[in-house]
């Protein structure tokens, strides 16, 4: 298995009808929630607070942006724009960090926007046991909803990455191109690889689920309409034990070229075919990536490297997209 999906879970909130008060503590246990079992959440707001207690902005340009926007002062300090979101807020508590806590969830819900219909995603990513202790506790955490999801995983980390290619969010020229198929601007889709030329067989058929919510926004039931159907399974030609020892094989080629002359040998391909057949048994290029970076969304730091003159173009099949003079070009 080269590629496959493991089933995870997200945290959503959706407008309910709570008073200011009770909506800043629900938000509070559910934040206290996630951390006690170790799962992070989305954090945009701008003030840091180190464990000194002091308050500083993570950059002068973030800094700027907010100022303009909120029409602060030049020199308003990271403090004064700390507590005055927290009298925004109306936040009574007294905690530093449980304030914050607080006003990260209320400043995404003052960007963002929310409804009773439309949701912002707290966590793409939580726990079973956060999972379960939010659905059965739904009466404590209400507004908050547990969504089940699928999240693509490769199981050999970084073999064969060139092979399988990555996914990422569908951009717009995909959603415009492909929205008669069946895909939302949600949806994820292959950017490159297997992932992009197998993409029409790899997607399944989304499935339609109805929430009921109560009054106060504590969901009270939850049914499938219409089932999701999977994606279809790609078998590739590929040997995955003899790719490894192709890519193993190449790293240490490249390792000895350095030794050997003194030059810089920073790069490479090797292709196995079967003669008989011409089926691509393995087929490796050097330097790789991990296609696991593009799951959730790739940072811009890790996606800066491999473009940039030290990630030595790691995105590159040198197999097929490298204008490059071969060596001994056949070994029979």
């Amino acid at each position: 298995m080269l590629a496959s999906n493991d089933m995870t879970f997200s945290l959503e909130l959706y407008k309910t009808k709570l008073d200011n008060n009770t909506l800043n503590n629900t938000i509070l246990e559910v934040l206290k929630t996630l951390e006690a079992n170790g799962d992070n959440y989305t954090d945009t707001f701008p003030v840091l607070i180190d464990p000194t207690f002091s308050f500083d902005f993570p950059s002068e340009e973030r800094k700027q942006a907010w100022i303009e926007k909120y029409k602060f002062k030049e020199d308003v300090t990271p403090e004064e724009a700390f507590y005055y979101f927290k009298d925004l807020y109306e936040i009574e508590s007294d905690e530093l960090y449980d304030i914050r806590r607080i006003i990260v969830v209320r400043y995404r819900i003052a960007s963002e926007g929310y409804s009773v219909t439309k949701s912002i995603t707290i966590s793409n990513e939580i726990c079973r046991q956060s999972a379960l202790t939010i659905d059965e506790q739904a009466d404590k955490y209400p507004g908050f909803d547990v969504i089940t999801n699928s999240k693509r995983t490769y199981p050999n980390g970084n073999v064969a990455s060139h092979i399988l290619g990555y996914i990422n969010s569908i951009s717009e020229d995909q959603y415009k191109e492909h929205k008669d198929e069946g895909y939302t601007m949600n949806d994820i889709f292959g950017q490159a690889g297997i992932e992009y030329v197998c993409e029409k067989y790899l997607k399944g058929q989304n499935g339609i689920k109805q929430i009921d919510m109560s009054v106060d926004g504590s969901t009270v039931g939850e049914y499938i309409e219409e089932e999701a159907i999977a994606g279809s399974n790609v078998v590739l030609t590929i040997d995955a034990n003899l790719q490894v020892v192709a890519e193993q094989s190449l790293r240490n080629a490249i390792q000895e070229a350095n030794k050997k002359d003194g030059k810089e040998a920073n790069s490479g391909s090797v292709v196995v075919m079967n003669v008989n057949t011409g089926e691509i048994l393995a087929m490796a290029s050097c330097p790789d990536f991990s296609p696991s970076d593009w799951v959730g969304g790739i940072d811009k730091s890790t996606y800066d490297f491999y473009n940039s003159e030290e990630g030595n173009g790691a995105l590159i099949n040198r197999c097929i997209s490298s204008p490059r003079a071969p060596g001994s070009t056949f070994k029979m």
